[in-house]
């Protein structure tokens, strides 16, 4: 037997036991017990300094990506479809992303990753003040995130009907002023 004991204080310690033999007789059991808090606190924390290092190369990635496009190309949709490959490539999980501009009083779908023909049938032109898109547009806060739509009441129709489990919408703009949404769902 080989085990792991976490104590209430915090401790670990790791407990394996054997059975003692003679001959072909078990005659007792040796247990043995060796303190790996020390082990277990450095593979944890070299596992965090992993997660994070992980996470900027991907966060590099994406505006590496951004960059090389906006530089190598003066074409508007590039960009944006661009920008939308980066961070679905870049991003766990991002089954789908968008782009959505403000125009008017709608918000009009630039780009996009996953969506089906009929959401962006639906949901491509999302009237003032509906849905999570214009939540985060309105509230202008740089991240709109929310874990479960079964709590949400931003989310709009099309999304309930897509499956949309949680998303994440972060505002854009210029001069204060927002502009559009990134926005991610899973």
């Amino acid at each position: 037997i080989h085990e792991f004991i976490e104590l209430k204080d915090g401790r670990v310690f790791e407990h394996s036991s054997n059975p003692q033999m003679i001959g072909d007789e078990i005659v007792g059991i040796v247990c043995s017990y060796r303190d790996v808090t020390d082990e277990r606190h450095l593979v944890e924390e070299l596992s965090e300094s992993l997660t994070r290092l992980s996470k900027k190369n991907r966060y590099e990635s994406i505006t590496g990506s951004i960059n090389r496009s906006v530089s190598e190309s003066d074409n508007l949709q590039e960009i944006l479809e661009d920008v939308v490959d980066a961070i679905s490539r870049n991003l766990d999980p991002s089954d789908i992303v968008s782009i959505y501009f403000v125009e008017c009083r709608e918000a009009i779908l630039k780009a996009s990753k996953g969506y089906p023909g009929w959401y962006m049938r639906e949901a491509g032109r999302i009237p003032y003040p509906r849905g999570f898109t214009w939540k985060a547009i309105i509230e202008n806060k740089p991240l709109l995130y929310c874990s479960d739509v079964d709590q949400d009441l931003a989310i709009g129709p099309a999304g309930r009907r897509l499956g949309t489990k949680s998303y994440v919408s972060m505002p854009f703009g210029h001069e204060g002023e927002v502009t559009g949404t990134i926005n991610i769902h899973s």
